[in-house]
């Protein structure tokens, strides 16, 4: 976390390329305050009822309180009277809202660290968030809020998360394995994935590199075969056979990445599988598709939709194709929900985007429909699309930050 500063930035997101950098609230708040009473600016006299409208922005807690205080802002009268606000306020604030918005940064702490300076934090905590309304109050009660209030709600929280994660307060899946269990309930489902995900790493693509401390070089690995799944059939696992895995009736059709058979399932009738469902125009399409995400609790990082996803075979994260279908989508199962998963990505980071069905790229510039607004930031690899006041839109995003609504998407077959 630091200060509006994209040298910095760009510094440490190069140098670290797991991280990603948030604003710190402190300095944010400086910055807004030094503009706003910039006299060149002309916005002295209404200081007070724009902060007011851009700090309704900062604490939005969801991505529709967000959208909401936006369209707030812009159908003020200070808005649309100042072109200085407008273009200060687009270009260097709203362009980067996922670094500082608070909806931005849900479930990332257990404590709301929102400045990169311990006591700079607690000035601002005690401040905005608990003197607010007891700016007469004395030392004395000053100490009692931080002692009654402040670490009373801060240890039940970090008590109430942890009995949560316990084994006494849930039942683990029986392939959970002993070390993932009293464990974050986030913190589990990654390891678990990953752990999943090194069973069919082939041995050719792990090099040692010190056997006595348990070093090893891996390979990246593949997401999918887009062939087996152009051919209507579904990756299997190494060293089992299709009907091990998917049962009576799936056929072998050759080879997926990993050494993994591509299975084909036997013919079956036009039915969604369990938890899907058809869009109400089959003109739009006639796939079947499953929300994942619509509790704000039940979002996810993009790898783990995606290996949602994959866990019902034959589906894969939704790879939208026109406009129509996108809308259809949007009225039908996102609706209040702006922001959802795509299977695309440049996992690669070569500049190469591809969904993660096909291995075909696409181009950003001639998209089936929208326009494509792509971050800076070199982990900003997976992307998402929205639609706002403009359309349709596509956005990348780091894959392991940021936790968002998502959709499955299965190809019905057919059956000669």
């Amino acid at each position: 976390m630091c200060d509006y500063a994209t040298e910095e930035i760009n510094v440490i997101e190069s140098v670290f390329p797991d991280s990603y950098v948030y604003l710190c609230d402190f300095h944010r708040e400086q910055a807004w305050d030094r503009w706003l009473n910039a006299g060149h600016n002309g916005v002295q006299l209404y200081k007070s009822q724009i902060l007011d409208l851009i700090r309704n922005i900062a604490t939005a807690s969801t991505e529709m309180e967000f959208e909401e205080a936006k369209d707030t802002l812009k159908e003020s009268a200070h808005w649309r009277a100042n072109k200085k606000i407008r273009h200060w306020f687009e270009k260097h604030w709203l362009s980067k809202s996922d670094r500082w918005v608070q909806a931005y940064r849900q479930n990332r702490f257990n404590v709301a660290i929102n400045t990169n300076n311990g006591i700079e934090r607690q000035n601002l905590a005690l401040k905005y968030e608990y003197l607010q309304s007891r700016k007469a109050s004395s030392l004395s009660h000053l100490l009692t809020i931080i002692v009654e209030s402040f670490n009373f709600w801060t240890y039940r929280k970090y008590r109430k998360m942890n009995i949560q994660a316990s084994d006494q307060a849930r039942k683990y899946a029986s392939d959970i394995p002993d070390f993932l269990t009293n464990r974050p309930p986030h913190i589990v489902k990654h390891c678990f994935v990953r752990w999943q995900e090194t069973i069919n790493i082939p041995s050719a693509d792990i090099d040692v590199v010190d056997d006595i401390n348990g070093t090893f070089l891996v390979k990246s690995q593949s997401i999918l075969s887009g062939i087996c799944l152009a051919s209507n059939g579904t990756c299997g696992r190494k060293g089992f056979t299709c009907d091990e895995t998917f049962g009576s009736g799936w056929i072998y059709n050759g080879s997926c990445c990993n050494e993994r058979p591509c299975c084909k399932s036997p013919c079956v009738s036009e039915t969604c599988p369990k938890g899907f469902k058809l869009l109400s125009n089959q003109t739009s399409s006639t796939n079947c598709y499953f929300d994942g995400g619509a509790n704000f609790d039940d979002t996810k990082e993009w790898e783990e939709a995606l290996s949602i996803c994959s866990m019902t075979p034959g589906a894969y994260l939704w790879r939208p194709n026109t406009a129509q279908e996108a809308n259809a989508v949007k009225n039908e199962i996102i609706r209040n929900s702006n922001r959802v998963w795509t299977g695309a990505n440049d996992k690669d980071m070569d500049g190469i985007y591809t969904f993660s069905i096909e291995n075909g790229p696409f181009s950003v510039s001639s998209l089936p429909f929208g326009t494509g607004s792509f971050s800076s930031n070199v982990n900003s690899v997976c992307v998402y699309i929205q639609s706002n006041f403009r359309g349709w839109q596509w956005r990348d995003l780091p894959c392991s930050v940021h936790q968002s609504r998502y959709i499955c998407e299965y190809q019905r077959k057919v059956c000669p």
